[in-house]
């Protein structure tokens, strides 16, 4: 099974871009986001927590990171389904991912304009929880998300 993505110019270079619906306990929508195998976690910046009413004041951080050179905290988010097409244009379902909603620490203009410019961000955990791999030739405007055995 393979799921395409998009090929598209961000943050300066060419990116594998991934078109999806996602529906957690409390939001629905669709979103953008692009594949990256370098981050450990699925990370959605704050324009999308704020578009799904995402809580962040009185609430503790699951975890804390750091992007480029920004302080985050990380709100995680558990059950959330993803809903994707295939090549041949079908309904793909992924039930049960987590993601994570981020906010800055630091609470400059210069950060908060990145907590909310920041690309999405499907990450390592994704890849890895649901069995794909990623083909990526961005000299030939080809990316895809494949299923791939897995090997006992």
């Amino acid at each position: 099974m393979k799921i395409p993505l998009s090929v598209e110019m961000v943050l300066g270079g060419k990116k594998p871009v991934l078109y999806a619906s996602v529906r957690g306990s409390r939001f629905f929508g669709k979103i953008r986001a692009i594949i990256d195998t370098g981050s450990p976690t699925t990370l959605f910046n704050k324009r999308e927590g704020l578009r799904f009413q995402i809580r962040y004041h009185g609430r503790k951080p699951n975890q804390k990171s750091f992007l480029f050179k920004f302080e985050l905290n990380l709100y995680g988010q558990g059950n959330v389904t993803f809903y994707l097409k295939d090549e041949n244009n079908k309904l793909v379902i992924l039930e049960k991912q987590t993601i994570f909603f981020l906010e800055t620490v630091k609470r400059t203009e210069e950060a908060r304009y990145f907590e909310l410019t920041i690309p999405n961000i499907i990450g390592e955990d994704f890849i890895s929880n649901n069995q794909f791999k990623l083909i990526f030739d961005p000299t030939n405007n080809v990316a895809y998300l494949e299923k791939t055995e897995v090997i006992k």
